[in-house]
């Protein structure tokens, strides 16, 4: 079974697109779930002063003690310094999502966790057919902030009939809320989701992320950026 671990940053919404102009998704695979969890227990371990530093909001800190990864709560540096951690040795792949909210369409925002759901499933069924994922079972890791009363199983239910039934893509999938907090992997995905967020915004906080993102997507860590609305895959290995 292959395991993807999803979270995102911004915001959905075709009003204030100025403020607001992305929304974008990680989607993280690690081939070897439990060595990816330690290698995320040893930076944390290893960078525990600087963290608390960069924890302005105390969310990544609770009585003094840590409770998670927060990519909105660290620096530039620090996210950089995560991302050149985490992308050595083959330890994780990571499949980011673009959504350019002034090009959104069709009411799509009307109902926002629907449109996670669609858009995600629009990004997984081109990964696929663009030969970035195998064919095998899949279990999908998510935030629960992304889980609304009554759209429990909709994301799952809509994959299972695009990839299985109507693609034949995948064999089953199987999809997992998570309070993020106890699950590193998806912090993970939360983290890079943030700084590929800066990376699009272009801001200051972004000169060391976009150099280190651009570095490791010619590495191959970052294979591929679904752009939506366009439904465009751009593939950045070796780029």
């Amino acid at each position: 079974m292959q395991h993807l671990y999803i979270d995102e940053s911004g915001s959905m919404t075709s009003e204030h697109t100025d403020h607001w102009p992305y929304f974008t998704i990680a989607v993280v695979m690690a081939p070897n779930k439990e060595r990816a969890k330690r290698i995320v227990k040893r930076f944390v371990s290893k960078n525990m002063e600087t963290l608390k530093l960069s924890d302005s909001a105390h969310k990544m800190f609770l009585d003094g003690n840590f409770h998670e990864l927060k990519g909105s709560c660290m620096s530039g540096d620090i996210q950089a310094s995560f991302i050149e951690y985490m992308c050595q040795n083959d330890t994780i792949k990571v499949f980011l999502i673009q959504v350019k909210n002034q090009e959104i369409r069709y009411g799509l925002y009307k109902n926002t966790a629907r449109a996670f759901n669609y858009i995600l499933g629009q990004a997984i069924t081109n990964l696929f057919n663009s030969g970035l994922l195998q064919k095998d079972d899949y279990m999908l890791h998510i935030d629960e902030r992304n889980q609304k009363t009554g759209t429990i199983h909709s994301l799952e239910d809509y994959l299972n009939i695009q990839l299985c039934i109507d693609r034949e893509f995948a064999d089953s999938v199987v999809v997992k809320y998570y309070d993020s907090a106890q699950n590193s992997l998806i912090q993970v995905a939360d983290v890079f989701s943030n700084a590929y967020y800066k990376h699009c915004m272009k801001n200051g906080n972004a000169e060391h992320i976009s150099d280190v993102l651009n570095a490791k997507a010619a590495e191959g860590y970052f294979p591929a950026v679904y752009q939506f609305p366009q439904k465009i895959i751009k593939i950045t290995y070796g780029s």
